[in-house]
């Protein structure tokens, strides 16, 4: 599993960088990060930002003691899992929607 956590962190950190920001990431970071998504999927609210939010009928402390809600948006914003400039063209055979 390791090998796939440094994978995203490469290409999320090089995504960031083609887009002129600075994420420098690490593996904790994204596994703490796909914790939270986790969790989130299963204690849901109607916006990611109120898992921080000063309302305590929607606050959970157990997403927001992890990181702040803009480093979270910061991660969501340029998770990676591949390199965007080698998917093949549109026209090519080897183009993949999935890619």
């Amino acid at each position: 599993m390791e090998p796939m956590f440094e994978t995203i962190v490469e290409e999320s950190n090089l995504y960031a960088t083609q887009h002129n920001a600075n994420l420098n990431t690490n593996v904790d970071e994204i596994k703490a990060f796909i914790g939270m998504l986790i969790y989130m999927g299963y204690h849901s609210l109607p916006s990611i930002r109120l898992y921080w939010s000063t309302d305590q009928n929607f606050y959970c402390e157990r997403i927001a003691k992890i990181m702040p809600v803009k480093r979270f948006l910061k991660l969501l914003r340029y998770l990676h899992l591949n390199n965007s400039l080698n998917m093949p063209l549109r026209d090519s055979p080897h183009f993949d929607k999935l890619y």
